[in-house]
């Protein structure tokens, strides 16, 4: 689950009287010196909103909108954003939901920065009326269970968490201890279940499938740093875990689910293809799997 936080706006005009009229694309390549081209590029996947003083704030994308006096802009730009727009596919369609494909790199959801190359932004060209029924990390790759439509987002959240259960494959630092285990300590003062049983161990590395009943944020991340395992290639936690341009190797590799629509309520399990598995986890589980 995702920690709700709002990030700073890179910077924020309030329009005065004397560039009332002008064109957002304008007003905004003189204020920041930024090039047109730039700027027409970031206000066309997401990263400008307006609050005028009557209304509430909204994401602005086309490039000759008429500002005017007292409106307020709030621009978020960063240098290093990449917009993947190919990476998110469904896996598994039925009428009232699909399993997607997120890519490492793709936010889950739009964010102030852009709502274009979001896994969301995706799906909802497909399905304007789509909710994400599940949330992975930015670096995380792996399976998102996706609603079609009001009535399927209310009949899956009503859901026991039982009936929906989703499997991680990480590669992590050092050799686990048990086999199988449990870890239940508290994050953010909320209760977070972690469960894992290790797979394979092999040059200083297990090899781990997870489940987690809760979802908080980071849990599968925190819990194994706290433990003494942080995942390989995690950028945020533990120590000498690096690995290089090869990514966190962390993903949610298979859900099975009680088909909430099917008067059998038929098991729905489905996997995420080794191929989409991030590199050194590839390797790993192909190894496990005598592949």
């Amino acid at each position: 689950m995702k920690r709700a936080t709002t990030p700073t706006p890179t910077k924020r005009f309030t329009v005065p009287a004397v560039d009332a009229g002008k064109e957002l694309v304008a007003f905004l390549v003189e204020k920041t010196e930024l090039s047109k081209t730039v700027m027409k590029k970031i206000i066309g996947q997401g990263g400008v909103w307006i609050q005028k003083p009557t209304e509430k704030k909204r994401r602005v994308k086309r490039v000759t909108t008429l500002i005017e006096e007292k409106d307020r802009i709030d621009f978020f730009y960063r240098p290093d954003l990449v917009i993947l727009e190919d990476g998110c596919r469904p896996i598994f369609e039925r009428h009232h939901f699909g399993f997607w494909i997120k890519q490492s790199g793709v936010p889950s959801e739009p964010t102030p920065f852009a709502d274009k190359g979001s896994l969301l932004f995706e799906v909802q060209k497909k399905y304007p009326k789509a909710h994400l029924m599940g949330r992975l990390d930015l670096e995380v790759k792996g399976l998102v269970l996706v609603s079609y439509g009001p009535r399927a987002h209310r009949t899956l959240t009503q859901m026991p968490e039982t009936d929906c259960r989703k499997f991680y494959l990480a590669l992590v630092q050092g050799e686990v201890e048990l086999i199988q285990g449990e870890w239940t300590n508290d994050l953010d003062g909320k209760k977070a279940q972690t469960l894992y049983k290790v797979l394979a161990k092999d040059e200083g590395q297990t090899l781990v499938e997870v489940e987690i009943p809760s979802g908080r944020f980071h849990q599968i991340r925190r819990h194994f740093a706290d433990n003494g395992h942080p995942l390989i290639g995690d950028p945020r936690y533990g120590e000498d875990n690096k690995n290089g341009q090869r990514g966190l190797q962390l993903c949610c590799h298979r859900i099975e689910m009680k088909d909430p629509f099917d008067q059998r309520s038929k098991v729905v399990r489905h996997e995420l293809p080794l191929a989409e598995f991030p590199e050194d986890l590839k390797i790993a589980f192909s190894r496990y799997k005598g592949l």
